[in-house]
């Protein structure tokens, strides 16, 4: 059984590899010209999933989730990993603020999907990765997030900021 799935998966490798030289020339449809096509070609770069590097750290915080009001989940942000200025991977981070009494937190969860906007294009301006770029930074994450936000909503709205879980997807070069 283990060979046949091998074999099957092993097809797919193979069959997408020659589906990806077949459109890599960019012709096809008429107009003379070059038979060196468009330049356009597809890259297939193998990924894995590496362990959570926050799950030790936050192992309960899950049970505690919206255990007050003014906790807030943030919608998933996927940041870019870098090593040297060389791209190595993505990390999906899930957080958790709680903000601080008296907030309309209403308020705060209207404008969740302007955070997010804002969230992605700080993780992309401001790296939150390891010198290795093996993984996020817990501390270079909650500096950029937290001013994030308190650019978004304002100074003394967040109480406390929690890194749920990240996930990860490193490419192999």
């Amino acid at each position: 059984m283990t060979r046949l799935v091998f074999a099957f998966l092993a097809g797919l490798i193979l069959c997408g590899g020659l589906a990806a030289d077949a459109f890599a020339g960019g012709g096809g449809g008429g107009g003379g010209g070059s038979s060196r096509g468009s330049g356009a070609r597809v890259v297939v770069a193998p990924s894995f999933t590496a362990p959570d590097p926050f799950g030790e750290a936050n192992a309960g915080a899950e049970e505690e989730l919206e255990s007050d009001s003014r906790d807030i989940l943030l919608p998933v942000v996927v940041a870019p990993l870098s090593q040297d200025g060389r791209l190595t991977g993505y990390a999906f981070i899930n957080t958790r603020v709680r903000l601080r009494e008296g907030v309309d937190h209403w308020r705060i969860r209207e404008q969740l999907h302007f955070v997010l906007d804002e969230l992605i294009r700080s993780v992309h301006e401001d790296s939150v990765s390891r010198a290795d770029g093996s993984s996020p930074d817990p501390e270079r994450v909650e500096a950029v997030f937290t001013a994030t936000l308190a650019e978004v909503y304002g100074e003394n709205i967040i109480g406390t900021f929690d890194i749920i879980s990240s996930d990860l997807r490193l490419i192999r070069r």
